[in-house]
């Protein structure tokens, strides 16, 4: 019953020009909280994970990760001096929130901080002028950046100094820096020591910042780590700007998916069996 609506539906709206989405928090609606979870129960068989947060902001990300995985021990990283005063109590035994920046050095960098949105577009990158992106984050057209010197430490400096020997999890949100963080995980990386990275990418006119998805995909592919998951599209003739968010695994994880569709099952909210094309003599 519920699949013939769905049908109807869909070529109702299809004739409207439109589709219709599934938005359930489940893997076959792309919901990427569905999707850790998936690869951690049966890719990985893992619950204890141990998560890294680069670029915690408001602690949303904090209370989604400590929701979806409860037992897991979360590195938070938010170098805004005033985010991390409103975060610093969600801090446990089990989440340690950190008042610096991770980067592809170790030292000092220059931070632009804005006031407006209380810092959800802080970069090393200041926002584009006269875009869309930046009138829609300040207050008025006179708004300049307020450049500050933040900490800076690269991901394998931080893992060697208290050692930690994986990650499960990582996840980067720093408006258009990705590729550095991604830079300073080099020997990480290399070593196979991250399971899942979820990170996010700007692509359009938004931070002065000359980081490529090419760029991204070079520094990943070459450590055998593989795209799988893209959160949306759309295009920035329409928009200007957009962010969408993609998530990428090891090659041995990506070995056990393929081996997971090679068994062409029906599992419920995730993968629908195929069969072989038939002809119909009509």
């Amino acid at each position: 019953m519920i699949s013939s609506l769905k049908k109807f539906f869909d070529k109702i709206l299809s004739l409207s020009g439109y589709k219709l989405i599934g938005r359930k928090d489940i893997v076959k609606h792309n919901s990427f909280n569905a999707i850790h979870k998936f690869i951690f129960e049966k890719m990985v068989n893992k619950s204890k994970l141990i998560i890294f947060d680069v670029g915690a902001n408001d602690g949303r990300s904090i209370i989604r990760f400590e929701s979806r995985f409860p037992d897991a021990e979360i590195y938070s990283f938010e170098p805004t001096k005033s985010a991390y005063g409103k975060i610093s109590k969600l801090s446990s035994e089990k989440i340690r929130i950190f008042n610096y920046a991770l980067s592809n050095i170790d030292g000092e960098k220059e931070f632009c901080q804005y006031e407006y949105l209380s810092g959800k577009t802080n970069s090393f990158y200041p926002m584009v002028k006269n875009s869309k992106y930046r009138l829609q984050r300040t207050v008025s057209n006179n708004e300049t950046e307020t450049i500050k010197c933040v900490k800076v430490k690269k991901l394998d400096t931080f893992l060697e100094e208290n050692e930690i020997s994986n990650i499960d999890l990582l996840k980067i949100d720093t408006q258009g820096a990705e590729i550095e963080i991604l830079k300073g995980a080099e020997k990480t990386l290399n070593s196979k020591k991250i399971n899942v990275i979820e990170l996010e990418y700007i692509l359009g006119i938004a931070h002065e910042v000359e980081s490529s998805l090419f760029e991204i995909e070079n520094l990943l592919h070459k450590n055998d780590y593989k795209l799988i998951a893209i959160e949306h599209a759309d295009n920035v003739i329409s928009f200007s700007n957009y962010q969408t968010n993609l998530i990428y695994v090891k090659n041995e994880i990506f070995n056990k998916i393929k081996q997971f569709h090679e068994n062409n099952i029906d599992v419920k909210n995730i993968t629908n069996k195929v069969n072989n094309y038939q002809f119909l003599n009509l």
